[in-house]
């Protein structure tokens, strides 16, 4: 019997300084996804715009259904004011998590 890797899956937040945007997605490796965005890896994506994307922020889920969940609320808060809180007040990710959890 092979046992089953349990893989964390994040929420990520990543901002561009030349362009002021931040950008909200899921992954399994988001510092491998930091790269992907700054080398243009996603073709047409709104990330393509820009090569000096950071790091901002990540979130530990327990599944990827959890991390599309949280990432689906954050975006669908379309608040940078949101973003900005939840970067400054670590207590609202846990609270997401919490809640979708």
């Amino acid at each position: 019997m092979t046992p089953f890797l349990i893989m964390a899956h994040y929420v990520y937040i990543i901002y561009s300084g030349s362009h002021g945007q931040f950008y909200v997605g899921e992954s399994v490796n988001p510092a491998q996804r930091l790269v992907e965005h700054n080398s243009g890896y996603y073709e047409g994506a709104s990330t393509s715009k820009a090569t000096d994307w950071e790091l901002s922020c990540t979130l530990e889920c327990a599944s990827r259904e959890v991390a599309l969940k949280i990432e689906a609320h954050i975006k669908a808060m379309k608040s940078r004011v949101y973003i900005k809180n939840l970067l400054q007040y670590p207590e609202m990710g846990e609270k997401l998590l919490q809640r979708y959890s």
